[in-house]
């Protein structure tokens, strides 16, 4: 039996279950345990175990399971402001509060031990805004993860720290779209590894934006360890050569075309609305001398933009080419088009430490 409060209680359910949903487990039970003066939240996957605990008001230890949906259903269900009294009975969890009032919850026969923490040989420090950074600016340039993928090490955002300056540089790519980015505010180890996106963003959904978190390694470096106050995860490693993308930008290509952002932004988003396919299609062409963005037989629009060197008419996925796009957050980008159908490359003068790659498409005609 315990006492917490219920918006406590909403609180640490709520991220869970998000951060469940994000791990992709394929059965998402949680597990609930007490000790004397507190109680874990946590679940474990094959590449990712979550745990966070909270203080609480503990008179009678006890140790559950219960799938995700349920408990969060019923959890917020619950009366704010409230004392909720926890207490097991037979095949419930009963919530109760005021008088007599309860919601009870499901449990199932599983138990799970607590996490393990491996012992660390190496940890660093990430400030506020880091890890959430770093998620939400990857994960769509890296490939979907599963089982049987030739390449694991491209499911999400390769870490590396170059061992003469100390710069740390992230990567991310799907094979057809990538990016990297020195990051100036986070150290990293002498090993580079990859996290998979999943595991990632499951960690940011249980650590508020603004902790600082500590980064942990094993002796195997075969497992990181995510500290922040009373939440911990553990994810796997994911083992396998990250492809050379920094070998495949090119700003020395004779074409390079000067966008304002918004506008090249506004106009992916049009061309994704008026696509008849799921590939959006933009093609930008030379007609009559100006600029055009082309989708043939529906749309045709004059470009503001300039361009160095001699113009290399080309196209492009327009939902691949907003995602680079966006990542920037500048006035004004360049894309640098090569002659031979390889990569554009996406640079800003306003962002030196941030380079992006999409590929291009063949342009009919």
């Amino acid at each position: 039996m315990l006492q917490i409060q219920s918006d406590v209680l909403m609180g640490v359910v709520n991220v869970m279950a998000k951060s469940a949903r994000k791990a992709a487990l394929g059965e998402r039970l949680l597990f609930i345990k007490t000790t004397k003066d507190q109680v874990s939240f946590y679940f474990n996957g094959t590449e990712i175990s979550v745990e966070k605990r909270i203080d609480a008001k503990v008179s009678k230890q006890f140790e559950i399971a219960t799938t995700v949906p349920e408990i969060e259903k019923k959890v917020s269900a619950l009366p704010k402001d409230e004392t909720i009294e926890i207490s097991l009975e037979k095949s419930t969890l009963d919530m109760k509060w005021g008088r007599g009032s309860k919601i009870s919850v499901e449990v199932v026969k599983e138990k799970s031990p607590l996490i393990e923490i491996p012992e660390l040989v190496e940890t660093v420090r990430w400030g506020p805004n880091v890890l959430h950074g770093i998620a939400r600016m990857m994960t769509p340039f890296a490939a979907p993860f599963n089982p049987g993928m030739k390449n694991p090490s491209i499911a999400g955002p390769n870490f590396q720290k170059d061992a003469l300056t100390g710069e740390v540089f992230v990567r991310a790519t799907d094979a057809y779209k990538g990016l990297t980015i020195s990051a100036g505010k986070m150290d990293w180890f002498s090993e580079q590894c990859t996290i998979d996106t999943a595991s990632l963003n499951a960690v940011a959904e249980v650590i508020a934006s603004d902790a600082e978190v500590e980064v942990g390694m094993n002796e195997e470096k075969s497992l990181f360890v995510f500290r922040a106050g009373n939440t911990t995860a553990v994810a796997q490693v994911i083992v396998g050569a990250f492809p050379n993308i920094d070998g495949m930008y090119n700003t020395n290509t004779n074409s390079a075309w000067h966008f304002d952002r918004q506008e090249l932004l506004e106009l992916c988003r049009r061309v994704k609305k008026l696509a008849a396919v799921r590939q959006a299609k933009l093609e930008i062409r030379i007609i009559d001398g100006k600029v055009h963005a082309v989708i043939p037989k529906v749309l045709k629009q004059q470009l503001g933009v300039s361009v160095d060197g001699t113009p290399v008419e080309f196209a492009v996925n327009a939902e691949f080419l907003e995602l680079a796009a966006n990542v920037f957050r500048t006035e004004d980008i360049t894309l640098h088009v090569p002659s031979n159908q390889k990569p554009l490359t996406l640079t800003s003068e306003e962002a030196p430490s941030i380079k992006a790659l999409v590929a291009q498409m063949m342009l009919n005609g």
